[in-house]
């Protein structure tokens, strides 16, 4: 017979933190290996754990190519970040609140 007073539960709150740590985890990776597997499992894990990716993380990499990015060109007008990958050509805006 257990004693649930000393059971502990775990809590959606764990769960959350815990696919966070590995999301940073697998960003880590694939940017020291710049392989796209890493990215796609990210997106799988905030899609079955119902998450949005981190901003700072989803600004890292190119949504079309699914590489991190390495190899951009990056240009400022006004209130808008223009940000160009080179390796597929694709280009995201991203509004800058001043």
């Amino acid at each position: 017979m257990s004693n649930n007073n000393y059971e502990r539960l775990i809590t959606k709150k764990d769960v959350y933190r815990v696919a966070n740590e590995r999301l940073y985890y697998l960003f880590s990776l694939a940017f020291q290996t710049g392989d796209e597997r890493y990215i796609d499992l990210m997106e799988r894990i905030g899609r079955r754990m119902d998450i949005t990716l981190p901003q700072d993380i989803k600004r890292m990499y190119c949504k079309k190519c699914k590489k991190p990015y390495k190899n951009v060109r990056v240009r400022l007008k006004k209130n808008v970040i223009t940000v160009t990958c080179l390796e597929c050509g694709d280009i995201r805006r991203f509004q800058i609140n001043r």
